[in-house]
């Protein structure tokens, strides 16, 4: 019974939609079935009692709270189901400060409104509603000789239904604005870790892991297409003699530097990693190993001419580039492996210099030799 009423509750409840959200769809389906409930059941005990205005109105307002929970359940669209409950009970409400509801108690149920109009609309379209609804009510209580009612109330009863209301609205007001700042403190502490989980600290380009993230779903997107993705493996030359000759901040300053460049020369889609310590990691997607190395040659030659500066003292750096292509079927780890085993390969080839896993052109293939 349990799993059933919570299975019913979630109806909307999806992966795609952001914890807010999702909670909102549940606050609107839960509102929906206990107001059907509710309103059903009063307006039968008042039919029983005779009263057929009161009755008729409950079960106006108890199809309502059913039509807006089975729009949603239809069409996935909270928003409006929002609106049609919450206006609803707004029509309800209203229609109870008129007649009075059973021995003038029907006032009574408006201080649900500002809760529910402020947990399923949000703070600022909540007190949007909460301000035309005290408006409404407020004419027709205050209005002279009791013109627009159908019952009479004391003064004295009026103006304290009125600040009780008014206390209400102002206490589930903080509420809904602290539960709405720590949810987006916590959406943006959740963002930060998780920016910071696939971000390399140093380079701020992705690291290891968000590659091999990214590298997966380019493979399946790439098998889905008919397409292929090539990776590159860089390493920087003779980097431990920078570290060795000008220290450790000279090598993390080229690394940044080098990482920039890497970004600024590749393309819009292509993916720029640390693979660690002086290796970065290129994912090509929709790329052919042929025009993979024509980017890498590129950069090479990009790193090759350009002087680095590091307090005064100018100097080179050259890389060896390892490139393999990822073909439907192909395992991703052994083709990150061809391209290490290239990249080694260029290293014993004499440094700055491009070592694809099968030959390309060879008005293309290139090096600084």
């Amino acid at each position: 019974m349990k799993n059933a009423l919570i299975k019913l509750f979630k109806i909307g409840v999806s992966a795609e939609k952001n914890d807010d959200e999702n909670r909102k769809v549940f606050i609107v389906n839960l509102f929906s079935m206990v107001g059907l409930l509710i309103t059903a059941t009063m307006a039968t005990t008042a039919a029983i009692n005779g009263n057929l205005p009161l009755s008729l109105s409950l079960y106006l307002a108890a199809f309502s709270f059913l039509f807006g929970y089975t729009y949603q359940y239809f069409t996935g669209k909270t928003e409006l189901c929002s609106i049609i409950i919450i206006y609803a009970l707004f029509t309800l409400l209203t229609y109870l400060i008129y007649a009075g509801g059973v021995n003038n108690t029907g006032p009574l149920w408006i201080f649900m409104f500002a809760p529910c109009s402020l947990y399923i609309h949000g703070l600022q379209k909540g007190l949007r509603d909460i301000g035309v609804f005290l408006v409404v009510i407020s004419t027709l209580l205050f209005y002279p000789e009791n013109a627009w009612l159908s019952t009479e109330y004391s003064h004295e009863f009026k103006l304290r239904l009125i600040y009780s209301f008014l206390t209400i609205t102002f206490l589930s007001a903080i509420y809904e604005y602290s539960r709405a700042k720590a949810f987006t403190n916590l959406v943006e502490i959740s963002q930060k870790f998780e920016q910071q989980a696939k971000i390399d600290p140093l380079t701020k380009v992705s690291n290891r892991r968000d590659a091999l993230s990214i590298l997966n779903y380019e493979v399946d997107r790439s098998e889905r297409e008919n397409e292929v993705v090539s990776v590159a493996l860089f390493d920087l030359d003779y980097f431990k003699t920078i570290n060795d000759t000008f220290g450790h901040d000279a090598g993390d300053q080229v690394l940044i530097k080098v990482a920039g460049m890497l970004q600024s020369i590749t393309r819009k889609q292509d993916t720029v990693a640390r693979w660690g310590g002086e290796e970065f990691f290129l994912i090509f997607p929709r790329t052919n190993i042929k025009d993979a190395f024509i980017i890498a040659e590129k950069i090479r030659k990009l790193l090759s001419e350009t002087l680095l500066d590091y307090k005064g003292t100018r100097f080179h750096v050259t890389t060896s580039i390892g490139i393999s292509e990822i073909r439907a079927g192909d395992q991703i780890e052994k083709q990150i492996n061809v391209a290490d085993q290239r990249l080694y390969k260029a290293k014993a080839a004499g440094r700055n210099c491009i070592e694809p896993s099968y030959d390309v052109t060879p008005n293309i293939k290139a090096n600084a030799h």
